[in-house]
């Protein structure tokens, strides 16, 4: 990814995850995947979601992670991201790794409307950790109104709200997050 200013990161939570974080993450998350599916035999299609996917690392650490941990199974990695040239370096450097990612440019809060429930496995993310009166007031206030949030809060926030009706039952949610979120 190109060079980020601190008010880029301020602005628009731009933490991008680094490997070996995102390889800890993607290991608990098919570790708990490979529990539940321990003696069912054949895996079905694993369908992950990052909705905040940046550069795609957590998405290319789970390809790793389940390469070893779940061999033969067949994964469906699915990421969002709002920044264009975010998403344009994930497709790149999944056409280097020849990893089939399907990615979109888009804001996931938006789009989550239209996905099923129960469509994921797992959801793996490191939401943006931006507080959301650096978005502006207006839009503060109508994800204050949306998702029934009040006082000092960050996108995280929203982004933990949508996630548990997109997983099926005992889905797995890896979550990145800021202390403060905590």
């Amino acid at each position: 990814m190109p060079p980020r200013t601190s008010a880029d990161v301020k602005r628009h939570g731009k933490h991008y995850t680094p490997e070996l974080l995102a390889t800890f993450l993607a290991q608990r998350v098919i570790g708990q995947i490979a529990a539940q599916s321990a003696g069912r035999g054949d895996l079905p299609i694993l369908r992950f979601l990052d909705p905040a996917c940046g550069d795609g690392e957590l998405l290319f650490a789970v390809h790793r992670v389940a390469t070893h941990l779940l061999p033969g199974a067949r994964l469906t990695l699915i990421g969002y991201d709002l920044d264009h040239e975010a998403i344009s370096v994930a497709q790149s450097r999944a056409d280097e790794l020849g990893v089939a990612v399907e990615l979109h440019q888009g804001d996931f809060l938006q789009v989550r409307r239209d996905i099923p429930r129960g469509t994921f496995d797992a959801v793996i993310t490191n939401p943006p950790y931006v507080r959301t009166q650096h978005l502006g007031q207006s839009t503060a206030q109508m994800l204050a109104t949306e998702f029934g949030l009040t006082g000092r809060i960050d996108l995280t926030h929203p982004f933990v709200t949508v996630i548990p009706p997109l997983l099926r039952n005992e889905g797995v949610l890896g979550l990145l997050c800021s202390n403060r979120f905590l």
